[in-house]
């Protein structure tokens, strides 16, 4: 995912976004964006 194509970014973008929607619990969703945005951002940003 992190060395892959864009669309495995974007896919996992949207992923991303649908979790922390669906998730009723705030304190699950803060800690699900505090584990995969630093690897997303990574994913963007790494040649």
């Amino acid at each position: 995912l992190l060395h892959g194509k864009d669309q495995h970014r974007d896919v996992a973008s949207i992923a991303l976004k649908t979790i922390v929607a669906e998730v009723s619990n705030m304190s699950v969703a803060q800690r699900v964006i505090v584990t995969l945005s630093p690897q997303l951002v990574k994913g963007i940003t790494s040649p």
